[in-house]
Formats: structure tokens, sequence, C-alpha cells
């Protein structure tokens, strides 16, 4: 049986905002200061965030294989998180270089692109963020 839509959509939902992953703590989305996402065709989805509560750094993964099928329309999906510690300075040393980075998004493709690969980012949380 194939994925319908809604499961996809609360798969989605849970790697855009890992800070709910159920069996993982708690994180306030506001501790968030990092998103990065890669959903390819044909291989599985992955979300990684970088979270900063209580003086220490947190990167937290949280996966789901799409080819894994659901027993039925109604089943939870199939997804993995995990989190552990990042040293302080690995955690700001990637912050302040992300933030030297030049992206010019408005640049047309060079190449054809048929998988439907979605890559993306997001610096910062819900309150304050900038995305692409």
């Amino acid at each position: 049986m194939s994925t319908t839509e809604k499961q996809r959509n609360k798969v989605l939902s849970l790697l855009d905002h890992p800070e709910e992953y159920p069996g993982l703590p708690i994180r306030r989305d506001t501790d968030r200061r990092l998103l990065i996402f890669r959903y390819p065709s044909f291989e599985p989805y992955f979300s990684w965030s970088l979270f900063y509560s209580n003086k220490t750094y947190w990167i937290r993964r949280v996966g789901w294989d799409p080819s894994k099928c659901f027993p039925s329309e109604n089943a939870e999906p199939l997804t993995f998180g995990s989190e552990v510690v990042c040293p302080n300075e690995v955690a700001e040393t990637l912050l302040s270089s992300l933030a030297t980075i030049s992206i010019r998004p408005l640049q047309q493709p060079k190449l054809i692109g048929m998988d439907g690969t979605i890559c993306g980012i997001v610096v910062g949380n819900y309150w304050l963020s900038c995305a692409l």
C-alpha cells in the first residue's frame, strides 16, 4: 500500500517541527537555531536541527523512509529520531560560518532535474528566521 497524502503530511510536519518529536525531550521552538532538511525522491527523508537550551547545544535528527509502506491508511508513520549534545564551540563555529555564506537564490539552474529532491535550510525559529 502506498503512502497517502495525509500520512505524508504528518511525516513532513514531524520533520519540519522536530521539537515536537515524540519520545525525545521536548524542545521549545524558540530554542531552535538551525533546521536543515533533505527530502530526496528515492531515499529516506531527514531533517537535522540545532537547539540551544540551558547553555547547551543539541543536535536532533528525524528521519523517515518513504519506501516503507504503511500497513493501512490509518497507521502511524514509522519515523525515527535521535538527539545528542553538540560541543558549544562546534555549534557556534557552524552558526558563524553559515552567517558568512552568500547565496543567489533566484539564479536559474543549469541542469534539468526530474527526481523532485527538496532541500532547505532555516536559520532561527518561528519568531525570527530566514528560510531558503
